[in-house]
């Protein structure tokens, strides 16, 4: 699998985690509820990268780097097992919402 196909499968399951961008109806709802304070810290978020990693049976990814960014985020890196970057990803630590990192 080369890293396009890669970079593919981490955007689908990125968008299959969160849903439709255009269901949420202000600050702090999704799809007209409330979305609470998740707290996460960069443990949790490695925990469930790995569990999104190992749902899609993809054994030539794993997590990478998982560190604290500030108050609001937390950073992390999908890698090959070779130790090839695959993506970055930016995680808020209140919603578990995930997007590529620029």
């Amino acid at each position: 699998m080369g890293p396009q196909m890669m970079h593919q499968m981490m955007r689908g399951m990125m968008s299959g985690m969160m849903g439709r961008q255009g269901m949420r109806m202000g600050p702090g709802m999704m799809m007209g509820r409330r979305v609470t304070d998740r707290k996460l810290d960069a443990s949790e978020v490695e925990r469930i990268l790995s569990g999104m990693l190992a749902w899609h049976g993809n054994k030539r990814l794993k997590v990478g780097k998982v560190a604290d960014k500030d108050d609001d985020t937390v950073i992390a890196e999908i890698q090959t097992v070779d130790g090839s970057l695959v993506a970055k990803l930016v995680v808020n630590r209140k919603t578990g919402a995930m997007r590529h990192s620029e």
